[in-house]
This record gives C-alpha cells, sequence and structure tokens, in this order.
C-alpha cells in the first residue's frame, strides 16, 4: 500500500510540474487571444467593431462576452494568484513555518519540501531564495506588455499604447536590475539585455511613428543598421556571458587536458627525431659492415699468400662503442679499429 501510494504522490506531483509549465508559456498568447474579444475600435458616427473582426459589432457578440466573461477571471486573473498562494506554502518563510507545524516530525516536513520542489521547481528554482514569487510578477509583466497595453489606449490612439509599454518596460527593467533576483548573475546580465532590447525596441517604433527619422534626416539604410544592432546585441551578449561561464566551469579541465597534449606532442617529437637520427647513423656507418678477421684464414698481399715467416705474432684486436645520448634524442656511433702487426 505504502508503494502504490508513493507511486500515485510521485505522478501527480510530476503531472502538476507538467501542465504548470503548459499554462505558463499558453499565458501570454492565450491572454492575448481573449483580449480581442473585448477590444474594440471606434469609426464615428456611433460605428464600433471588435479590432480582431470588424465584421462583428462592439459588445454584441455572445459568444465574445461570454468567453471573456469566463476565462478572464478564471485564466487570465486566477492562475497566477492560484500558482502564487500554492507556491507561498512551500517556498517563503512564514508558509514553511506553517508547514512544519503541521508535519510531524522533520522526515515529513523534508518530504513536503521535496514536493513542493518537485511541483514548482521549474518557477523558483532558478532565483534567489527570496524572490520565489518573481516568475509570476514575470508572467504579470508579460500580460501587461501584449494584452493590457493594448486595452488600456484604444486601438485609434497607437501613440498612447507605445508611451505605456515604454512606461512598462522601464518600471520593470528598473525593478529587475535593482533586485537582480535571479541565483545566477550572468543570468541577471542576460535578461536585463534582453529587457532592455525590449525598451530599446520600443522608443525605436514610437520614433518610427511620429516621423522623428524623417525629420532629422536619417536615411532608411541607417535606420535599418539600428534596429539590427538592437536585436542582435542581447544574442551576442548571451553568447559572451555563456562562453565566460563555460571557461570558469571547465577552463581548468580544458587547460589539464591542453597540457597533456602538448607533452604527448613533444614525446613523440623525440621519438620521431630519435629513429631518424638512428635510421641515418645505420645508413653511414653500419655495424654489420665491420667484419672480424679469422683466425684461420691464410694472410694475403695483393692478393697473394704471404709466407709464413711474415705472418705477425700479435692478434688483432677489434673495439667497437656505442654511444645512446637519449636526453638530446641523437644517437653517435664510434668503431675504432686498431691493427697492431710486429714482425719476428
Amino acid at each position: 500500500m505504502r508503494g502504490a501510494r508513493r507511486r500515485r504522490t510521485v505522478i501527480a506531483d510530476q503531472a502538476t510540474r507538467f501542465y504548470t509549465i503548459i499554462l505558463l508559456f499558453s499565458y501570454p498568447p492565450l491572454n492575448n487571444f481573449l483580449m480581442q474579444t473585448i477590444l474594440c475600435q471606434d469609426f464615428g458616427d456611433g460605428i464600433r467593431t471588435l479590432r480582431a473582426d470588424r465584421s462583428i459589432t462592439c459588445a454584441e457578440e455572445p459568444e465574445c462576452l461570454g468567453t471573456a466573461g469566463v476565462f478572464i477571471p478564471l485564466f487570465t486573473i486566477g492562475y497566477p494568484l492560484v500558482l502564487i498562494t500554492w507556491m507561498h506554502k512551500g517556498f517563503s518563510e512564514s508558509g514553511r513555518a506553517k508547514l512544519r507545524a503541521e508535519c510531524a516530525d522533520d522526515a515529513a516536513y523534508e518530504a513536503e519540501v521535496g514536493r513542493y520542489k518537485a511541483r514548482f521547481g521549474f518557477f523558483a528554482g532558478k532565483y534567489e531564495g527570496w524572490y520565489w514569487w518573481y516568475e509570476v510578477l514575470e508572467m504579470f509583466r508579460k500580460l501587461l506588455l501584449t494584452s493590457l497595453g493594448s486595452a488600456l489606449a484604444s486601438g485609434d490612439k497607437p501613440y498612447s499604447q507605445l508611451l505605456i509599454k515604454i512606461a512598462i518596460s522601464f518600471v520593470f527593467l528598473c525593478f529587475f536590475i535593482r533586485h537582480s533576483p535571479f541565483a545566477a548573475d550572468e543570468v541577471d546580465v542576460i535578461v536585463v539585455s534582453t529587457q532592455t532590447c525590449t525598451l530599446l525596441t520600443l522608443v525605436y517604433a514610437l520614433c518610427i511613428r511620429i516621423d522623428f527619422f524623417a525629420a532629422e534626416g536619417i536615411s532608411d539604410n541607417t535606420m535599418a543598421v539600428g534596429m539590427l544592432i538592437i536585436q542582435t546585441a542581447p544574442l551576442l551578449i548571451a553568447l559572451i556571458v555563456i562562453g565566460w561561464l563555460f571557461k570558469s566551469v571547465y577552463g581548468d579541465v580544458v587547460e589539464e587536458k591542453t597540457a597533456k597534449l602538448r607533452r604527448l606532442s613533444r614525446k613523440m617529437s623525440r621519438q620521431l627525431s630519435l629513429g631518424k637520427s638512428l635510421k641515418g647513423a645505420a645508413m653511414t656507418a653500419p655495424v654489420s659492415a665491420i667484419a672480424k678477421p679469422d683466425p684461420d684464414a691464410t694472410p694475403q698481399l695483393d692478393g697473394a699468400p704471404l709466407p709464413e715467416s711474415s705472418v705477425p705474432a700479435a692478434a688483432t684486436a677489434v673495439q667497437v662503442e656505442i654511444e645512446d645520448h637519449s636526453s638530446t634524442s641523437r644517437a653517435d656511433f664510434n668503431v675504432n679499429t686498431k691493427l697492431q702487426t710486429h714482425k719476428h
């Protein structure tokens, strides 16, 4: 029974984690769709239609009103509130104190904390301990930029929309710089660059709307280059940060492997040089070419046998000395042959 209960608990935690992540990524586009069911545009003379479909009169289609009336409270507002309330018990100090009071012992408390981490570790694990709630705030920022920014200003007031979005981006950027909630400083740098890119893009769009570049005589090519720099700067910063992080984590391992490769290369070079030296020395002065004198052979002079009276009284001595200098990767061969003959 305990094993089956444990399996059900693990499956429930994994399912909760999976569906909360799916809802996190679908939150901005679904809210944008919901806002399109109620956002209207005024054409004058009392003609108001939906901005998404001008064939539908504003606030007169029951399907649009019913969809917005049900899902905006349940999903747009309800999902973040349920998520932050659920996470509060497992990650905040007050919530954990209450959780410890409810558990019988430390083992049960650690098990419950582990369950909260398994469910919502994707949301809170990447932030510092006190900023476990920041993912919900980030959802709210995206909601303001994608949906409520357009809802606060009607479609026939594009300047107001851009100004509101610029203000939202600036406030959240200042808040992020002030707190830096991520546990890794490198991620803070990347997020600051992306939010700065968003702010500059909105400012750029406002300048285009008010014909600022045309009034200043700035060409279209210059405008395109400026936008390209704004859009690619976060990517370049992210690549630099990732490269620096990789070096800081694996730099010692890479240096150790590089040193080993260098030592191996030097050793192979020495062995190759030694092999070439040995081969050259063997070709110039081979030891096998030096024949030992045969004591039974008859001495000859100019092809004719010598008389016995001229046979030397002393024997012939041959000495071969070979010195191998491995430290300098060279081999020197010295062959000394000494021949002494004493006539009677």
